[in-house]
């Protein structure tokens, strides 16, 4: 039946992509680069969507200043997410500082997935650097976990343009993730960001060591993470759907 199914999907995205290629009427916006190289068109924009507006924003000159050191996951703990990485590049890192998770998101709906990540965590003597935070609605709740924390690591193994990694540049939060789908379209890796391969639990043991260790570039990631989140705010991506719309309608 999946196999069926894939099948059918393929064929449908193979039909859709060839209709807007030839079509004129149809305007296409996408949030990520992966979707904007696949469907790009003279009529093709490139968004990277996000709900958090400029009032929200808190920015601080830098993070990692006592111990322990926050680290902050923040998604539901399904398998695409890469929690299993973060684990281990957790039992990975070099820095002597000490460094506690924060894993915060729905877990309802994934507790095979969840069990299975307590295990590593036991397996690997962990369980006392890791929390389970459970759900954090946006707004206040959310926003007091950036707060909380010291870097925001997305270990994700498939992914559109997530806000998550917007909102915690937002608040002032070095940002380490993975260079799949449409994130490098949001974070420049090095500038505004580290970026690492998936399913790279020393890549990620690395990159997370190279920002608690080198206030320099954790600085630097702050402030050119959260100019970008400036030009990522809800109002920017209000701006840019208005200017698509009507482009679209003096062109027809």
């Amino acid at each position: 039946m999946k196999g069926k199914l894939r099948m059918a999907l393929a064929w449908f995205d193979e039909k859709w992509f060839r209709f807007i290629r030839k079509s004129s009427r149809v305007y296409m916006i996408t949030s990520g680069c992966a979707l904007y190289e696949k469907y790009n068109c003279p009529r093709t924009t490139l968004v990277v969507s996000s709900t958090i507006r400029e009032d929200e924003f808190y920015y601080r000159e830098d993070t990692c200043g006592k111990d322990p050191v926050r680290l902050l996951f923040v998604g539901f703990a399904q398998p695409g997410k890469g929690l299993k990485y973060l684990v281990e590049a957790l039992g990975m890192l070099k820095t002597s500082r000490e460094v506690q998770l924060a894993i915060v998101g729905d877990t309802q709906g994934y507790s095979a997935e969840k069990a299975f990540v307590k295990n590593r965590i036991d397996e690997l003597g962990l369980s006392n650097n890791i929390s389970w935070e459970g759900y954090a609605r946006f707004g206040p709740e959310l926003f007091g976990q950036y707060r909380r924390s010291d870097i925001l690591v997305l270990p994700t193994l498939s992914e559109g343009a997530p806000h998550v990694l917007v909102e915690a540049r937002a608040f002032g939060l070095p940002v380490v993730s993975t260079n799949v789908g449409g994130i490098p379209s949001s974070v420049r890796d090095g500038l505004d960001g580290l970026l690492v391969p998936p399913k790279d639990s020393e890549a990620l043991a690395k990159a997370i060591d190279k920002v608690i260790e080198d206030g320099r570039l954790r600085r630097n990631l702050i402030v050119n993470g959260y100019r970008a989140a400036k030009r990522f705010s809800f109002e920017e991506f209000i701006d840019q759907l208005v200017e698509v719309f009507d482009r679209a309608l003096r062109e027809r």
